[in-house]
């Protein structure tokens, strides 16, 4: 059956390819047999074709090299499943590329048009549209941004909008109700001032506010999970409002613990904490960089932070506390002191357990106050 089938296929073949050489047009033949006239109208028709696509080829290599009109940097936005086109106009009315056109024809032709990564990109005076386009398809940027020890709410928000992570003021809009069912320590929060942990992060261009809140609360989560495993969950605002002062007032984690115990015992005979520290909180209104030495008027001024004027501890924390203040906050060292001062030179914490020894330390430290 085989050969059957076969036979037929074979001769219809070969019958076939015999009507082709027949009557195939030799191209050759049927050029030598036009007039003179119109062999050279045909050949100059063909050259100004390969002319026209070659001049075009050159221009659109010679525009991927000429830069666009901004001349600051330009954060633009590629949103997920945005296309080249959308991408180039966009670009061009920044002022980033001279010619959307170009930069279309480039990515297409190069492969790239459809390896655009989402995000946000801080684009450069100055860039061709090939380092631009190179850019868009690696992804935006990482960001890396310290958050150091003691730094206050309003001073990580404006670390975070340096660096174009998060506009100015987004942070702190932030509230903890929109935290609490994934963190049920912030039951009793007023703030996240004390719940945003010390390190270092990395984060994108114009993060959502939300995101970045709640990677910081994670890592004071994640860190803190030994320390507060018996603690409930509404109380423990307070060991992080002792170690928020903690944090700003003393440097070495015995001086920590030994404070601790101090402001333990001041509370427990119902006496003024007279913390510097909160006292300024409220003074320079929750920014400690660039605030003013401690003053007379300072405490003299009545705030919820003033510590002088006021029994208790401060109605939220004052800063953000790393784990060692947090620890000595829930592990203080007893003692019978109820003064404490630090030594301007060496940084070193000197107690007493009297008002006229704290006197005398302060005359002997500070010079007097």
């Amino acid at each position: 059956m085989a050969v059957q089938v076969s036979r037929p296929i074979s001769c219809l073949s070969v019958s076939f390819s015999r009507s082709m050489q027949k009557n195939k047009i030799n191209i050759f033949d049927f050029f030598s047999g036009m007039d003179a006239r119109w062999r050279v109208l045909f050949v100059a028709a063909c050259l100004t074709v390969v002319a026209m696509a070659g001049g075009a080829l050159l221009f659109v290599r010679a525009q991927t090299w000429v830069t666009g009109n901004n001349t600051a940097t330009v954060v633009f936005t590629v949103a997920p499943g945005e296309n080249v086109f959308t991408i180039a106009y966009g670009l061009s009315a920044r002022g980033v590329i001279a010619s959307p056109v170009s930069f279309i024809i480039y990515a297409y032709a190069e492969g790239l048009a459809h390896h655009f990564q989402a995000g946000t990109y801080r684009i450069d005076p100055g860039l061709s549209i090939q380092s631009l386009a190179r850019l868009l398809t690696k992804g935006p940027p990482e960001i890396s941004v310290l958050i150091p020890p003691g730094a206050t709410l309003k001073e990580i928000d404006a670390l975070l909008a340096r660096d174009g992570i998060l506009p100015a003021g987004a942070l702190l809009k932030v509230s903890p109700d929109q935290l609490r069912d994934a963190f049920p320590f912030l039951a009793s929060a007023k703030t996240l001032e004390g719940f945003l942990m010390p390190d270092t992060y990395t984060f994108y261009l114009n993060e959502d506010p939300l995101l970045v809140a709640r990677a910081m609360v994670q890592n004071f989560a994640d860190q803190t999970k030994n320390l507060f495993a018996a603690s409930p969950p509404n109380t423990i605002v307070r060991w992080v409002i002792i170690a928020s002062l903690l944090e700003k007032e003393v440097i070495t984690d015995r001086d920590k613990a030994m404070v601790a115990g101090v402001i333990n015992n001041r509370l427990a005979d119902g006496m003024p904490l007279q913390i510097d520290a909160a006292v300024l909180y409220g003074a320079c209104d929750g920014v400690f960089v660039g605030c003013h030495a401690i003053s007379a008027a300072d405490i003299g001024h009545d705030t919820p932070y003033n510590t002088y004027r006021l029994r208790g501890l401060p109605p939220t924390p004052i800063s953000n506390p790393t784990l060692s203040s947090l620890q000595a906050a829930v592990h203080p060292i007893a003692n019978q002191y109820l003064y404490y001062l630090s030594d301007p030179k060496t940084g070193a914490t000197v107690f007493s357990t009297t008002l006229a020894q704290h006197a005398r330390n302060q005359k002997m430290y500070l010079g007097g106050y």
